[in-house]
């Protein structure tokens, strides 16, 4: 129920992260921005995901995932809708650049891997690929039908669909399964997971620096491509929806 619960969230919510492209070419259509400025507004986000990540990830071990994830879907909800009233660059930056990247980083990649590290041992390396590919999964429906509402009705009103849409599936649904983590059996857990890992501890173990690396490199990597692709294809001829 766990991992169904958290594929589902990521598939829905937190693909949200994968239609900036398709809503990007309706702001340089409808505004005539420039796409460095526009695709600042993304930049803006992933400083907002870097510097909430380690807050939200001490909330949902203060709080739990049944408190922060419902929270964090009201609060990516919100922001969508914050999101019809752009007409300026500020805005951009603030509504999505802040308020949209927290609400998906409060249910995102951060809380799923804390909730599935504490419901397994056993296994754990397949529930979490599981959970996690739901935000992958999520992006090959969210991403056309993004690029489909917004031709039918216009960018405005599907930012509104998609917030209808996450607030009304995934809120309760969230917010009726989560459940605290099982306990776990010592005989379970190995050596290394034994151990009572701190921040300080962490710093000092090479693969956590590792794990920053990549990271920041996949981050790049993520963000020069995802961007702007679609208004490539746009620019070559090759309608947005395809």
């Amino acid at each position: 129920m766990i991992v169904g619960l958290s594929f589902s969230t990521m598939a829905i919510a937190g693909s949200i992260v994968a239609t900036f492209p398709v809503f990007y070419v309706a702001f340089l259509e409808e505004f005539h921005w420039s796409r460095a400025d526009a695709a600042f507004g993304f930049s803006v986000s992933m400083i907002t995901f870097a510097l909430s990540a380690g807050l939200i990830g001490a909330m949902v071990d203060r709080w739990g995932p049944r408190i922060v994830v419902p929270s964090g879907i009201c609060v990516l909800c919100l922001s969508l809708v914050l999101m019809t009233g752009i007409d300026s660059l500020p805005k951009l930056y603030f509504f999505y650049g802040v308020f949209v990247a927290l609400g998906i980083t409060l249910i995102g990649f951060i809380p799923t891997s804390t909730v599935i590290s504490s419901w397994f041992v056993k296994r754990r390396s397949t529930a979490m690929g599981i959970a996690l590919s739901g935000r992958s999964f999520g992006s090959v429906i969210m991403v056309p039908f993004a690029a489909f509402l917004i031709g039918l009705y216009g960018w405005r009103s599907t930012y509104l669909i998609l917030a209808g849409i996450i607030f009304f599936f995934v809120f309760p649904i969230n917010l009726i399964f989560h459940r605290s983590s099982r306990k776990v059996n010592i005989t379970d857990v190995s050596k290394e997971e034994s151990i009572d890992w701190t921040l300080k501890k962490a710093f000092k173990e090479p693969v956590f620096w590792l794990f920053c690396l990549a990271g920041i490199f996949h981050g790049i990597g993520f963000s020069i491509v995802g961007v702007h692709q679609v208004a490539h294809m746009v620019d070559v001829g090759i309608d947005t929806l395809t």
